[in-house]
């Protein structure tokens, strides 16, 4: 769409299809929700931030629409980040070179598809000098604490521009950090590698109290909370969690120093809860609302709320909920909600008092999404839905197409899915782990699982109503029964992997893509006769087609002709006619391995292209036209959909398209043809009058309306013309009442004159007048590059001035050196030397000496005389007559010629 608006006269073509992207661009929010670190909800706005691919992302939990990635819109917190916390309007993020650094963040109150927090930098130090495993805000929200793998745990103050306040040595790794106060002091908790639990008084900076070796493994994680006992004051509770499946707790108790008569605070052990049956990962915290208070723990397998006995210490189980694997658990007060994120790449949200799931599952996004599919809703909503696979679980999400919510999960496969296929209400998964799965829609359950591959399952395809087909790393071709998933047909056939096998509108033929470079067509006939038992479904000779040279990944066909493309990795797009077998059309254009190819239709202009993704991120429209060549390489517009990264997959929506690749990616766009054509329609109509009120202006000499026609226009030679016939007193009129866009935009045409010798000095005058009236600093405030272009151009031309101005001194030296050789200046010098006047009447010949010698004869004659001593001479009057004047000047040709 953005190429289109660079050239709107192109959107007039009626065999273009024009996409813009929708605003809906799902990637991934998170890749790894680890422990205090993974996600965090900023505010009270609904934001989530997590942690992807060493960056943070951010979006909205009610809007799920779009990702935000905060590393695109400030270039200074683009480092490889470990952890991060977040509280109030603070974001501190510990990066892998051991930094720290302080972020503030307000609300965007602008339009609603922009970023909704404006970030800015507070403050940077070098932290540690290892990795940073885990930061930790106080409940005051001035202190955080970090642990690392420098065996240290320090704290820091935020409001003193992280200013180191406490350090803590320990003799293992520092994997946990935990604020707690108790009745008297504020402490700080620790965990390490070495299996213990420290404590330390933040008053005086000392060791409070330590349990070396507390538990038999990993300590998974730390939490605490103020519990009031009767009368009694608030006494802490703290407690630690590990792999071994343990929970302990422990409370703050009071104890008499033997030496001394005060008091210390010491911990004991209240209670040992077995929460999980095998080491998993454990996520658990306590909870505090105006009606309860209790403690949330979950694993692996189950999400369970702890509560409080009524002035005692114990906890007990009262309410447990089976829901998905949990990996991360935190919650927020706004919503009164417990939110968990589980391995899937889902963030769900649950009831505090219940545990009760509340609407669907805001879908957080995976590493890489292998395959994508789009189906309607048989309901009365009549919804587009997406259906996802990934390559870091076993699972298939589907996704309302509009906002993005998973609205189910199918579970069922033990390795991850490598391709699916839908009809009607029925989707079929292809595994790795050998096997197919039928799947109806309406329940989200298997109705049948197909077993017979010896191999990953690679593709899948619907061939009717009633069979499917799926193709294999084995190398093999089977068909299967819908109704009963047993295979109805196998036989061999590639040498390599087969990537695709898809069947024509007819159910007629099957085509399949392999490895090995070929594509082979498969008759069939009587499909829909089939019976249950095998039988050899192949009625003739497959027909192969070869000419890629690499493996082809692809394949589509033509909805109403008999033409087949396919994708490979050698860079190409080839159409195939089907029934000669013979390649029609090569498309060259990706710079890389085309991964996906498909048909798409315009509803809007009728019209069809061809979108193909390729390995580099790029989605690339061919329209299809009547041409033998079927395609033009000058109508193909490039999308750039998957930060170059490959396009595993793409589908059509009920308005455009989408894309999925392997930065985790959703991304749709939308068809906006016609759009764009009555946009194109109504430039062209405004460019039309506007050229009609340019021929007036220029006609009538309003030189002011000329400009900005121009300007409007994008015509930069008719506005050279204009200010070349303008004085220079008329140019300052014409900018007279302009604002500083307007002089902004003549800018980029002064640029391109002041290349040019003959119009540098126009665009010299017109530069002059603008920074006359606006100011170079305002002038060129939002361009520097502009300003250096016509500063080196404008340099250029000084140069060139001073070398022609130096030239002409040496025009004068040759001027002055032919004014002292010339014949008159030494008359003069000879006149002044024999005190004679330097006039004489123009009709007075007079004959010097250096005259003479330059025409004297072979006698060597030299004389001084006046033409009246001839004269007297010759008897004849003063003034000579005719003969007497030509036959001196005969007289003095001879001697030159002697001479």
């Amino acid at each position: 769409a953005q190429q289109h608006a660079e050239r709107p006269s192109k959107l007039m073509d009626e065999t273009s299809i024009v996409f813009e992207a929708q605003g809906i661009e799902r990637g991934a929010l998170l890749d790894d929700a680890e422990h205090r670190g993974g996600i965090s909800v900023l505010g009270e706005k609904g934001l989530v931030i997590g942690l992807h691919r060493n960056g943070l992302n951010l979006t909205k939990i009610e809007q799920n629409t779009k990702i935000w990635r905060l590393q695109d819109y400030y270039p200074r917190m683009d480092e490889t980040l470990s952890c991060f916390i977040t509280r109030k309007r603070w974001i501190i993020i510990a990066t892998k070179s051991f930094l720290l650094k302080s972020w503030s963040w307000k609300e965007n109150s602008s339009k609603e598809d922009e970023m909704p927090i404006i970030l800015r930098e507070e403050s940077i130090v070098k932290a540690h000098k290892a990795g940073i495993k885990s930061l930790i805000f106080d409940k005051s929200g001035s202190l955080i604490a970090s642990a690392s793998a420098d065996r240290s745990a320090k704290v820091w103050d935020v409001r003193r521009k992280l200013a180191c306040t406490h350090i803590f040595r320990h003799d293992a790794v520092v994997t946990l950090v935990e604020f707690a106060c108790t009745q008297n002091i504020y402490v700080l908790i620790t965990a390490d590698e070495s299996f213990g639990v420290h404590v330390y008084n933040l008053q005086d900076k000392t060791k409070y109290w330590h349990k070396n070796e507390l538990h038999q493994a990993r300590i998974a994680d730390l939490s605490w909370l103020f519990f009031e006992r009767g009368s009694q004051n608030n006494i802490i509770f703290y407690s630690t969690a590990c792999d071994d499946g343990l929970l302990r707790l422990f409370s703050s108790k009071s104890i008499k120093k033997r030496s001394k008569d005060n008091e210390k605070e010491s911990f004991e052990l209240i209670q040992e809860v077995v929460i999980i049956e095998s080491a998993a990962n454990v996520e658990f915290f306590f909870l505090t609302t105006a009606s309860a208070q209790g403690l949330i723990v979950s694993d692996s397998h189950q999400l369970r709320l702890y509560a409080f006995h009524q002035h005692e210490y114990t906890l007990s189980c009262v309410h447990s909920t089976i829901s998905s694997p949990i990996s991360c658990l935190f919650y927020d007060a706004s919503y009164e909600s417990v939110f968990a994120v589980t391995y899937d790449g889902l963030l769900e949200k649950y009831d505090i008092f219940e545990l009760k799931k509340q609407s669907h599952s805001l879908y957080l996004g995976q590493e890489e999404i292998i395959d994508c599919v789009s189906f309607m809703q048989k309901n009365s909503t009549r919804r587009m839905n997406l259906a996802i696979a990934g390559n870091e679980s076993d699972t298939v999400k589907i996704l309302d197409a509009e906002t993005m919510l998973c609205i189910s999960t199918l579970r069922g496969h033990s390795d991850i899915i490598l391709g699916l296929a839908v009809h009607d209400n029925k989707i079929i998964t292809a595994s790795k782990d050998t096997t197919c799965r039928i799947w109806d829609l309406d329940t989200n359950k298997c109705n049948y699982v197909c077993s017979g591959h010896t191999a990953a399952v690679t593709t899948v395809c619907f061939v009717s109503d009633n069979f499917f087909a799926s193709g294999s790393r084995d190398k093999s071709l089977k068909i299967w029964s819908v109704n009963q998933g047993k295979p109805l047909g196998s036989i061999a056939a590639h040498d390599k992997d087969i990537n695709c096998v898809i069947s024509n509108e007819k159910s007629t033929l099957l085509a399949t893509a392999s490895q090995d470079k070929n594509i082979k067509l498969w008759p069939l006939s009587e499909i829909n006769t089939f019976s249950n038992k095998s039988l050899n479904f192949i009625q003739q000779e497959e027909i192969i087609l070869r000419g890629h040279r690499r493996g082809v990944w692809q394949l589509a066909f033509h909805p109403h002709r008999a033409l087949l493309i396919s994708a490979s990795s050698d860079k190409t797009i080839k159409f195939w006619h089907v029934k000669r077998g013979i390649c029609i059309s090569t498309l060259d254009g990706h710079e890389s391995a085309v991964l996906t190819v498909l048909f798409f239709s315009s509803e809007q202009n009728n019209q069809q292209a061809i979108i193909s993704g390729g390995a580099d991120g790029i989605l690339k429209v061919w329209p299809l036209a009547d041409t033998p060549t079927l395609v033009t390489n000058k109508d193909v517009v490039s999308l750039n959909a998957h930060n170059e990264t490959r396009v595993w997959a793409l589908c059509t929506t009920n308005d455009g398209i989408c894309s999925t690749g392997a930065d985790g990616r959703i991304v749709r766009f939308r068809d906006a043809t016609q759009e764009y054509l009555l946009q194109a329609k109504k430039v062209k109509d405004e460019e039309i009058q506007q050229e009609q009120e340019l021929r007036d202006a220029l006609r009538s000499k309003d030189w002011q309306k000329a400009l900005t026609d121009a300007l409007d226009l994008d015509r930069p030679y008719t506005a050279f013309q204009i200010l070349q016939r303008a004085s220079t007193h008329s140019i300052d009129q014409v900018i007279q009442n302009w604002p500083i866009t307007k002089a902004q935009r003549l800018l980029k045409f002064i640029r391109e004159w002041n290349t040019d010798a003959t119009k540098a000095f126009v665009a010299h005058l017109a530069l002059a007048a603008l920074i006359h009236k606006f100011g170079h600093a305002d002038l060129f405030a939002n361009d520097y590059a502009l300003s250096q272009a016509i500063d080196a151009y404008t340099r250029r031309h000084i140069k060139r001035i001073e070398s022609l101005h130096r030239a002409t001194y040496l025009i004068d030296h040759a001027l002055g050196s032919m004014q002292r050789t010339s014949p008159l200046h030494k008359k003069k010098k000879v006149l002044l030397e024999n005190n004679l006047p330097t006039e004489y009447p123009d009709d007075l010949d007079i004959t010097f000496e250096h005259d003479l010698e330059d025409n004297a004869d072979d006698d060597g004659f030299h004389s001084f005389q006046s033409s009246s001593s001839d004269d007297d001479d010759d008897g004849s009057s003063s003034s000579p007559s005719a003969p007497q004047q030509e036959e001196k000047v005969e007289k003095r040709k001879k001697k030159k010629q002697r001479t």
